[in-house]
């Protein structure tokens, strides 16, 4: 089970929420669609989103099957990484780093500045185009391009102190129909799993779950 995903996804997630809390239309985000993260090297790794309001699931698929996938449930506080092969899931707290989500993007409001840049159409979709700088000298900042359609971020360009850019993350394939509630559910019969913690980290949180041993609940 490849869980480092929601690690990886964690990005977009934080930059969604320093963008929208700059100004929330009232209707919630709801959609699915591709979402595909390209490095500076230009390799891309691509997973299948679902979006529903502050819920979310990211699936990786390979060749047609889905591995397995990771919810974020920030109403309880939790993410689960499931692995449909093993019919399990591993808790891990909403906390990465030990740091709660909100005061990330809150740390992100206070030492960033904001330049808007604008429209452009990305997708299909009318996007404010904003630039957000790290007031410290020792980062760079992104671009978001924001749908208000979507309420969310269809385009997000992370760069260096250089204006080098670092990682695009952009939303594809998009798909408006409604998200069942289901999607951000275990389902039946899935055993918990827990893991032991390591030195420095909290219980749970831990960089490779396919190098440690997994102890069941």
């Amino acid at each position: 089970m490849k869980s480092e995903l929601g690690f990886k996804s964690m990005a977009m997630t934080l930059a969604g929420a320093l963008v929208l809390s700059a100004g929330t239309p009232a209707l919630a985000a709801e959609f699915s669609a591709d979402m595909v993260q390209i490095d500076e090297y230009g390799d891309a790794e691509t997973v299948r989103t679902y979006i529903k309001g502050d819920l979310r699931r990211d699936e990786i698929i390979d060749d047609g099957e889905i591995e397995g996938w990771t919810i974020f449930r920030p109403d309880k506080g939790v993410v689960w990484n499931v692995s449909p092969d093993d019919e399990m899931y591993i808790e891990i707290p909403l906390n990465i780093g030990g740091d709660d989500i909100v005061q990330k993007v809150e740390q992100l409001e206070e030492s960033t500045t904001r330049k808007p840049l604008g429209t452009e159409t990305v997708n299909g979709y009318e996007c404010e185009k904003v630039h957000y700088q790290y007031q410290a000298g020792s980062k760079g900042g992104f671009v978001v391009w924001h749908s208000k359609e979507l309420n969310y971020p269809v385009r997000i360009v992370q760069k260096d102190l250089k204006g080098k850019t670092t990682q695009t993350t952009e939303i594809r394939n998009i798909d408006t129909d409604t998200v069942p509630v289901s999607k951000f559910e275990i389902p039946a019969g899935y055993e918990k799993m827990t893991m032991p913690g390591m030195p420095g980290m909290p219980d749970g949180v831990l960089p490779d779950f396919a190098n440690t041993d997994i102890e069941k609940d």
